[in-house]
């Protein structure tokens, strides 16, 4: 990871070798991939003229770069055209991500341990994929309802 200094502003830069990853990943509420928003925001509350965050791909022949940016010519990035989210651009939104952060900082440090991932198992980009404590888990009973009073009682 780097922090870039183009024309006066900087971009945190994430690169990446492997795997697909989407831009949509930084969307509020509970972003998936927090890490850039979180780098955001840190450089931000220090005063730096931030213009953007981006992956950049480092696929063999074919680089390039992904990412939220103030200005759209600011980096080479494949659509500079979607550099909003809900019609908000960079600044207005890092505000929401700042808020956002703050709520899951605060929820994990009050112990809050609630079944709510936001991608249900079986389902393209859970993070059930990767866990280990599937034994442990009762992702699966939110998903068959359990926890709604729709599943079955343990009697």
């Amino acid at each position: 990871d780097r922090l870039d200094e183009i024309d006066d502003a900087h971009v945190v830069i994430d690169y990446k070798s492997g795997g697909s990853i989407a831009v949509s990943a930084w969307q509020v509420p509970r972003p998936r991939m927090p890490q850039l928003p979180f780098y955001a925001i840190a450089i931000l509350q220090q005063n730096f003229n931030l213009a953007g965050v981006s992956f950049a791909m480092v696929h063999k022949g074919e680089p390039r770069f992904k990412g939220y940016l103030r200005e759209k010519d600011l980096l080479p990035c494949t659509d500079p055209a979607k550099r909003t989210f809900e019609g908000l651009g960079f600044d207005e939104y890092a505000a929401r991500w700042a808020e956002e952060l703050e709520r899951i900082a605060k929820s994990f440090v009050q112990g809050d341990a609630a079944v709510d991932p936001k991608t249900l198992p079986g389902r393209s980009g859970s993070s059930c994929q990767h866990c280990h404590l599937t034994a442990l888990c009762r992702v699966g009973d939110l998903a068959n309802g359990y926890f709604d009073g729709e599943g079955e009682d343990d009697e």
